[in-house]
């Protein structure tokens, strides 16, 4: 059975998609318009996780009303 999913590419920026993980790999000057971003489109506890590089993937968490939370 296992999970129904889809995956969406494009400019995370400019898209409207509401998802439970978004996955980005961003420009190092575009991560902040990314965090902020997340706070207004994603639904409260979906995950971002920010590729910074080859060996550096970072998780947040929304947890309401723009609120970011790092994880581990």
């Amino acid at each position: 059975m296992g999970l129904s999913s889809s995956i969406q590419t494009g400019d995370y920026l400019t898209s409207q998609y509401e998802a439970d993980v978004y996955f980005v790999y961003c420009w190092p000057g575009k991560i902040m318009a990314t965090e902020e971003r997340f706070c207004l489109v994603a639904p409260p506890g979906a995950r971002l996780l920010i590729c910074m590089g080859q060996s550096d993937i970072r998780s947040k968490v929304r947890s309401g009303p723009e609120r970011l939370l790092p994880t581990i």
